[in-house]
């Protein structure tokens, strides 16, 4: 946590391309895809910001959240 904002990155390996459309990965296989919807929607609630990369067989998901003090 840094200037009341909380960083959560998460890289993974992935083989094949990833398709990414409107800066969110998307997959063409019946009853997948959901999750990083999901996870997008969870953090513009939170008055966040992500964002999702693939680059070289590695998968990058970038969470900012603002952390309120009381």
């Amino acid at each position: 946590v840094r200037r009341n904002k909380m960083l959560i990155e998460i890289k993974n390996r992935c083989a094949g391309e990833v398709v990414m459309e409107d800066g969110l990965p998307v997959s063409r296989e019946k009853g997948h895809g959901y999750g990083c919807h999901s996870i997008e929607s969870i953090v513009k609630c939170n008055e966040g910001h992500c964002s999702f990369d693939a680059c070289d067989g590695l998968f990058t998901l970038r969470i900012v959240i603002p952390v309120k003090l009381d």
